[in-house]
């Protein structure tokens, strides 16, 4: 709604009777340099014509932000949705067959934080973040000392979530976070970790936080529950109904605490049956590999116990000996995932039972 307001206030502004659906500053179709030149001195403008004694905060934080994206200053490029060969954009438009929004977005790249005007600085404030993408067709990554393939599919994770959100609109803000970040991370399909090298010849690693691995498993797992045209289609149906509850339950998921539940079960026995694998495979550690399989297993028990609340299942899993404290691929330990249940948290810190990190 807010975005709604300043969209009809520019519109007035700039263009005195011209309808604000002829001029979508909000998501104005880049096509050329000429059109980021001619929407930068639009803004400029505007902010010049605001009231210096009690100007709208929310007017002049937009205009202060789209002025900073629209700069000639500093490293940029103006991407077509429809061109470009970005292979995640190449693969919503063949593989998904989705429809290019018109014209394209503005991409900014950084060297360090410190290059970075106030307001997009503003919005790298959590260190965890590489790139952001603001109003539909703004984008800004950061480069610090990351190696060209990363920044590449930072770019790529980036213009997928202005691919999407440029062709829905504001629908595309009201869809769960896991599946904005998800396809921003299937579709590009990036890796879980980088490795870099800095001028000074020092490696160094960077990892996908905890969080997007997340989102990262579900996709996986319903590539593997659904099949690729599956995943596309579903894709299609959320951003088609701008709801991801119609398009779940067509396919057979109840909600979406049910798509966790079940995308967390599916990786835990994924992860039983390679320790399974793994004792055929390695006869001189079968030994250590069936005690370790012997703890996955146990852990899946006391995991699955306190996913369904089952509070018997779950002392009788840790009676067997089955690890209180181990974390799983996201770094949550049993105590995390049982968050509400009040029963089943004094059970597991009566046995040690912590939180992860």
């Amino acid at each position: 709604m807010r975005q709604c307001l300043i969209l009809c206030l520019l519109s007035i502004l700039s263009f005195g009777c011209v309808h604000a659906d002829q001029f979508q500053l909000l998501n104005y179709p880049f096509q050329t340099e000429r059109d980021m030149i001619g929407y930068n001195y639009r803004c400029e403008k505007l902010l010049a014509g605001l009231s210096h004694e009690n100007p709208d905060p929310d007017l002049q934080g937009y205009l202060l932000t789209a002025a900073a994206f629209t700069s000639t200053d500093g490293e940029y490029s103006i991407v077509s949705f429809s061109k470009s060969p970005d292979p995640a954009l190449e693969r919503l438009r063949k593989e998904f067959g989705l429809s290019p929004p018109p014209g394209g977005a503005i991409v900014r790249l950084y060297r360090t934080r410190g290059e970075m005007p106030g307001p997009i600085a503003d919005m790298f404030r959590d260190e965890v973040v590489n790139g952001i993408t603001w109003a539909h067709r703004f984008i800004a990554v950061i480069k610090d000392d990351h190696s060209d393939e990363q920044i590449r599919n930072a770019v790529s994770h980036e213009l997928v979530h202005a691919f999407m959100s440029s062709k829905m609109g504001e629908g595309f803000d009201k869809l769960p976070k896991w599946f904005k970040e998800g396809t921003a991370l299937y579709i590009p399909g990036g890796k879980t970790l980088y490795v870099s090298e800095n001028s000074r010849g020092q490696s160094s690693v960077s990892w996908t936080p905890q969080e997007y691995n997340e989102y990262r498993t579900i996709f996986r797992y319903l590539r593997a529950k659904l099949g690729e045209q599956g995943v596309i289609a579903l894709v299609d149906a959320v951003m088609e109904k701008q709801s991801v509850d119609g398009p779940l339950r067509s396919v057979g998921i109840r909600d979406e605490g049910a798509l966790k539940a079940e995308a967390l079960h599916w990786d835990t026995m994924r992860q039983v049956k390679w320790s399974g694998l793994m004792v055929g495979v390695v006869a001189i550690l079968l030994g250590i590999i069936i005690r370790a399989h012997r703890r996955a297993v146990l852990l899946y028990d006391l995991r699955l116990a306190v996913m369904y609340a089952n509070l018997e299942a779950a002392e009788d899993a840790i009676n067997r000996g089955a690890s209180v404290n181990a974390p799983d691929r996201l770094g949550r330990t049993p105590l995390d995932m049982a968050a509400g249940n009040e029963a089943m948290i004094e059970l597991l810190r009566q046995h040690g039972g912590r939180h992860g990190n």
